[in-house]
């Protein structure tokens, strides 16, 4: 038989349960669209073909590592840009992981998402956390 308070704790998991999920859709309908600029992409070039391409494939057809090219990454990604940014930062490259600069890696983004059939445009991608959070990386 259920007591009171068995109830009382089985609701407080739903409310809290549902709560977060409602959170969770809010914060990803809040993601302000990807916008990056042209020299990003060209930096983003550079920093792929002598960081990235060994594992990657020169093409982004993958080898080694994954392939990055047209829809891989959505594959991966289901959030924002900054989530991106914190995997790349902290894993890549994998023989010297943390090794890019922010900029490197914001550029990297950007060169990335023109292969992912994103255009350059409007502002350019910032390099700080704050922000790239609040940036959605699919479209």
């Amino acid at each position: 038989m259920k007591t009171p308070r068995t109830r009382y704790i089985a609701l407080a998991g739903m409310l809290l349960t549902v709560g977060a999920f409602s959170g969770l859709a809010v914060a990803q309908e809040t993601l302000s669209p990807l916008s990056f600029s042209a020299p990003q992409v060209a930096g983003g070039r550079v920093t792929y073909a002598d960081k990235c391409s060994k594992c990657h494939g020169d093409d982004l057809e993958g080898g080694a590592g994954p392939a990055l090219s047209e829809g891989s990454l959505d594959n991966y990604l289901s959030g924002s840009a900054g989530a991106l940014f914190e995997f790349i930062n902290a894993s890549m490259p994998q023989d010297a992981p943390g090794s890019l600069s922010p900029d490197e890696t914001t550029s990297l983004i950007a060169y990335l998402a023109s292969k992912n059939g994103r255009t350059p445009g409007g502002a350019p991608l910032p390099s700080d956390m704050a922000a790239l959070g609040k940036i959605g990386f699919k479209q």
